[in-house]
């Protein structure tokens, strides 16, 4: 991440949370959950949120944890 950081490119991390093999809810949120517990996201989810964020353009240089939720990723993505 660092090296992305002061490269000068414009960047999205996302840092998803706990893994999960449930079924995707295509639900999502920036705010870390107060359980630990709830910290996660279904993999199809962040493949999902990888697919559409490589595919929007964005000059905004962010770093978004990404956990399961109850908003669309638009909302989250494009603040």
């Amino acid at each position: 991440d660092e090296h992305l950081l002061n490269s000068g490119l414009h960047y999205l991390i996302l840092r998803p949370g706990a893994l999960t093999d449930d079924e995707p809810t295509g639900k999502y949120t920036n705010e870390r959950p107060s359980k630990r517990d709830d910290a996660k996201i279904t993999r199809a989810d962040v493949a999902h949120a990888l697919l559409y964020s490589a595919g929007t353009t964005s000059e905004q240089n962010r770093i978004v944890e990404l956990f399961n939720g109850k908003s669309p990723l638009e909302s989250i993505l494009n603040p």
